[in-house]
């Protein structure tokens, strides 16, 4: 997307409520979680990505990240984590973010809208503690606001 016109236009098809199907969704690394919802929305260029979820033990987290989808590296709101984020959409349906730690990836995800516009795909690739790559697939269905 070369214009913020269009990361405006191809934002919009990614906003709305997402609930996790955990039985259609496959982790190398630990569980699906029992639930999960994600909501993204959009003011100008910015996306609003907001996950809450119940992990496969019970516990309850929240998370919520910002993005500019322009390929440029933004600081992280959370350096103990990662120090920079970097968000582009490679097309009209795929959202891509990347975090990095002390110039390393640490995490992508790319979320992928399916043709009929109701389901997502988000697939996170990354490394464990101990260095060990993984690839967790998640899948989403759209929900009524």
């Amino acid at each position: 997307m070369e214009t913020s016109k269009g990361y405006a236009e191809v934002g919009k098809r990614f906003c709305g409520r997402w609930s996790l199907r955990p039985e259609k969704s496959w982790y190398e690394f630990g569980a699906p979680a029992q639930r999960a919802e994600y909501r993204i929305k959009q003011e100008d260029d910015r996306l609003e990505i907001a996950i809450e979820w119940k992990s496969s033990d019970g516990h309850t987290f929240t998370m919520t990240n910002q993005f500019i989808p322009d390929g440029q590296e933004y600081p992280y709101h959370d350096p103990l984590i990662a120090d920079t984020v970097s968000a582009t959409f490679a097309n009209d349906r795929t959202l891509d973010t990347t975090s990095l730690k002390d110039g390393e990836i640490i995490l992508h995800a790319r979320r992928e809208l399916l043709e009929d516009g109701r389901s997502m795909i988000v697939t996170q690739t990354g490394k464990t503690a101990q260095g060990t790559s993984f690839s967790n697939i998640s899948f989403y269905e759209r929900q009524p606001e």
